[in-house]
């Protein structure tokens, strides 16, 4: 039976349908740059405050449930969403493409993320996964006559089908040990005591390895730094952010209904964290292009994040949602920094991706400068920045269910990932040797009051966590709501 609270749980999902399809009429009828992107917006906020009409913990036929957890990540989600369009106007302003579909993925993109967070069986869950793949395969190419943005795309494509196959086969083996596609039915199976079976084993062997592919964990990571380097830097903040939260959400979720069937299965997850957490760092150190660099950086990040999920219980829970707060905050202001500061060129815009062509930003623009050492520095997990006290509750979740290596695999990587941060940090602040000229963007306004907006963020949640853990805390207080 559907739940009397049917339509106001749903209320984010069908705005941003609607949306969509006024966005695409909107476009036949007259194509507008700033018509769409103001649209976008609008829609946005709109999803955002119907949110606030959403009471309690809501089922939804089985196939979503809409509780605290959902809530306050589709809150983030549309957020992080909005903070995106506000960077890709000024980004496509120029672009010798027709702009205005690219509103539309977006909007589409952020439908099949929130439906993601809140989906409580695999159907629902495969039909919100695809809505957001089908969408990125082409913001990822969007300028179509960028040959490294079109190769960007087609590796995604590829690898996110192949990892697609992996995922269905592995439902495919659960259902048939279990007779159950909903996350619910798997709990209350896990809940009556009774052991997997082999089918079972392998199916979440297979479910493991097709969402390490959309986290880019270690070993399914080697699609992330071609296609962060060569995907528009708003759609790589999108990837970076959005795409990555909601499959976190949903394998959290998962998790927590079929339980740890075997400590083979915990065992298999702490040995993908500490991979992630070395390797990441290690491929960051050696990187010269900034967008790899985050790309490395990313893997390290999804691989603190596991380390929550394998401590687990409330603690885990809310110390991965707060972790996931600062890294939306850093990765939408490092790549927003990255989309402004690219210039117009034959193929789209020309993005500065060698460290070298930062040298000396502090010079010429102090504020982009001091907000991107900011977010180097929240990454790295320098005290008074949103980043330390995010890394700091994954420490103490990690501590509290006696995960004693990955602790330690955690502090010493960190260290490892200090290097490279401090090295950007640098860069910004020496004198450069040649001059190097940045255009002037006609759109400071806007995106200026969105970095403003995000610096103060990165600091307020540094100093002064309290408030964010407190509302973390009391909407996720149990998973079910």
């Amino acid at each position: 039976m559907w739940h009397q609270h049917l339509l106001p749980a749903l209320f984010p999902q069908i705005i941003l349908t609607g949306a969509a399809v006024v966005g695409i009429l909107l476009i036949a009828l007259k194509r507008s740059h700033a018509v769409i992107s103001l649209f976008t917006l609008l829609a946005f906020i709109l999803a955002l405050a119907s949110l606030g009409k959403i009471y309690g913990a809501t089922s939804v036929d089985g196939l979503f449930v809409v509780d605290g957890l959902g809530i306050f990540v589709e809150g983030l989600i549309l957020i992080a969403a909005f903070f995106i369009t506000i960077f890709s106007y000024p980004y496509f302003s120029q672009a010798a493409v027709e702009r205005e579909e690219y509103h539309v993925l977006l909007l589409l993109a952020t439908l099949g993320a929130t439906s993601m967070v809140i989906s409580n069986h695999f159907i629902s869950f495969f039909l919100s996964l695809e809505i957001l793949s089908v969408s990125l395969y082409t913001l990822i190419a969007y300028p179509k006559k960028a040959t490294a943005s079109v190769e960007a795309g087609v590796k995604y494509l590829m690898l996110a089908a192949v990892s697609s196959a992996i995922l269905v086969f592995g439902f495919g083996l659960i259902y048939v040990e279990t007779g159950q596609l909903s996350l619910s039915g798997l709990n209350t199976l896990s809940a009556s005591g009774g052991e997997g079976g082999l089918w079972l084993t392998v199916g979440i062997g297979l479910v493991i390895a097709g969402l390490g592919f959309k986290l880019a964990l270690v070993p399914f990571h080697l699609w992330t730094p071609d296609v962060y380097a060569g995907a528009p830097a708003p759609t790589s903040a999108f990837v970076a952010t959005v795409s990555k939260g909601s499959v976190f959400v949903f394998l959290w979720r998962l998790f927590d209904s079929v339980g740890i069937l075997h400590q083979a299965i915990l065992v298999i997850f702490a040995v993908i964290a500490i991979a992630s957490m070395l390797i990441g760092n290690w491929l960051a150190l050696l990187q010269q292009q900034i967008k790899r660099l985050l790309a490395y950086s990313s893997i390290a990040h999804l691989g603190y994040l596991i380390v929550a999920f394998v401590a687990s219980g409330e603690t885990g829970l809310h110390a991965a949602v707060f972790y996931l707060v600062a890294y939306f905050i850093s990765m939408l202001g490092a790549f927003g920094i990255i989309g402004y500061l690219s210039e117009p060129g034959e193929n789209g815009q020309q993005e500065r991706l060698s460290l070298a062509s930062y040298t000396g930003l502090f010079w010429q623009k102090p504020g982009l400068a001091v907000l991107l050492s900011l977010i180097m520095l929240s990454l790295a997990g320098i005290p008074l920045t949103a980043g330390f006290m995010g890394k700091f509750y994954i420490l103490l979740s990690g501590v509290y269910s006696t995960q004693w290596l990955l602790v330690i695999v955690l502090i010493l990587s960190s260290v490892i990932g200090l290097f490279y941060y401090l090295r950007v940090v640098i860069q910004l602040f020496s004198k450069p040797q040649a001059h190097i000229t940045y255009l002037a963007s006609p759109y400071a306004v806007s995106t200026g009051l969105a970095f403003l907006i995000l610096f103060i963020l990165l600091i307020w949640f540094g100093v002064a966590p309290g408030r964010l853990i407190d509302q973390i805390e009391q909407m996720v207080h149990v998973l079910k709501g």
